[in-house]
């Protein structure tokens, strides 16, 4: 697969707030074996939380690239430890950034909707 497309990638997620060294790598690595579909996992933090993410790409034939088709979501809310998960899919208008992820999983967009 050509750099350019490896980099276009690399860049929307990085839109989407999926950036980093370690991701980049991974995602290198895994477009090498050229799999059809692959994941890759990235922890985030959010006001001393944590947030884990599994990373969904696929192969797209037509445009010999790969793309994002989902991510999942995994909060475990301190203290308590309650865990939320929740899988964010690709739909026409695009998909929700981490940010937004987090503070749906964590509880926090209810909390600011209810206000």
């Amino acid at each position: 697969m050509k750099e350019e497309k490896i980099q276009e990638l690399l860049d929307y997620l990085s839109r989407i707030g999926f950036r980093g060294a370690q991701l980049d790598t991974d995602i290198r690595q895994q477009i090498k074996s050229e799999k059809f579909e692959f994941s890759v996992t990235q922890e985030l933090s959010f006001d001393n939380e944590k947030i884990f993410f599994t990373i969904n790409l696929q192969r797209d034939q037509q445009f010999n690239a790969y793309r994002l088709t989902a991510y999942t979501a995994y909060h475990q809310a301190p203290p308590d430890g309650k865990e939320s998960v929740r899988k964010f899919s690709v739909t026409r208008s695009g998909i929700c950034n981490v940010n937004l992820a987090f503070n749906i999983v964590s509880g926090k967009f209810d909390d600011l909707m209810g206000k």
